[in-house]
């Protein structure tokens, strides 16, 4: 992943609409990802470019600065493990311990993990910032603590179970639930 230039994170907060620094904290986190939320959007406008023109080179966007430039210039998002390396780079660049996970969204049974994810620690508690899921709040990923997570009416519900994080949730495109269960993380 690549590291994150002050003046594009700059740019980038900005367009964001944050204009003093987050700290990194869970305040700060909370501002970041509502801005994220409302202004970074999920979609597969570059890939589809991407692979239709038959390019074998990189997927657009793998590199967080060029996610970053292309959303800069054009308003394009990307799917999930281009926006979730670009969320992960911006909050490494602000001061947050952000790292990277890999999920599975459980749209058919037996799949392989298929989602990139991404967990923040702060004061000895994670907490899942997804930037497809686009939850709006930072989820507590703490078994003991989990009723304290104020969840967006298309987020169901989050448990833990049999040692996994599992966040079900209704996204725009589907009548049905999707189950994210979370692989592992690192």
């Amino acid at each position: 992943m690549s590291e994150l230039s002050p003046q594009l994170v700059e740019r980038v907060c900005q367009k964001l609409g944050v204009t003093n620094k987050p700290e990194p904290n869970l305040s700060g986190l909370k501002s970041i990802y509502h801005a994220w939320c409302r202004k970074v959007p999920f979609d597969n406008i570059r890939k589809l470019i991407h692979v239709n023109a038959n390019d074998s080179s990189s997927l657009p966007g793998t590199d967080a600065t060029d996610f970053f430039e292309s959303w800069l210039k054009w308003g394009s998002g990307g799917t999930c493990w281009a926006a979730n390396g670009a969320l992960c780079a911006l909050l490494k660049a602000l001061g947050f311990t952000a790292i990277r996970g890999v999920a599975t969204m459980i749209v058919a049974p037996d799949l392989p993990p298929n989602h990139g994810t991404v967990i923040v620690s702060i004061d000895e508690n994670n907490y899942l910032v997804d930037a497809s899921i686009l939850h709006d709040k930072p989820i507590l990923l703490d078994p003991e603590k989990i009723e304290t997570n104020e969840l967006p009416p298309w987020v169901e519900k989050v448990y833990f179970d049999d040692g996994q994080w599992f966040i079900c949730w209704n996204p725009l495109h589907r009548h049905e639930e999707i189950t994210c269960r979370i692989d592992y993380v690192g």
